[in-house]
């Protein structure tokens, strides 16, 4: 079988890989987090936390976009609190 998803399903990715990308969100390197699991989305399209760490990224970024001076209004109300990422 030569398809991509089973090229990809041989391959593992190691969970290290994850932990460093979760470091970079929580130091809110999100720019470089983002772009380090699109890369790696290339290769393991399948892993869900990948696209978890793209989302809570993007997320978080639209958040400090529309936050420049800390107030907190009710358009950025739609981050949660707690994201399946941390859980």
């Amino acid at each position: 079988m030569c398809s991509r998803r089973g090229i990809a399903a041989r391959k593992k990715l190691p969970l290290s890989e994850i932990g460093a990308l979760v470091a970079l969100v929580e130091q809110n390197r999100l720019i470089e987090a983002e772009q380090r699991a699109r890369t790696l989305l290339k290769t393991f399209p399948t892993v869900g936390m990948l696209w978890k760490i793209v989302g809570v990224a993007l997320l978080r970024k639209a958040k400090m976009r529309c936050m420049p001076c800390g107030e907190r209004r009710s358009s950025c109300r739609m981050t949660p609190k707690r994201t399946a990422i941390w859980e």
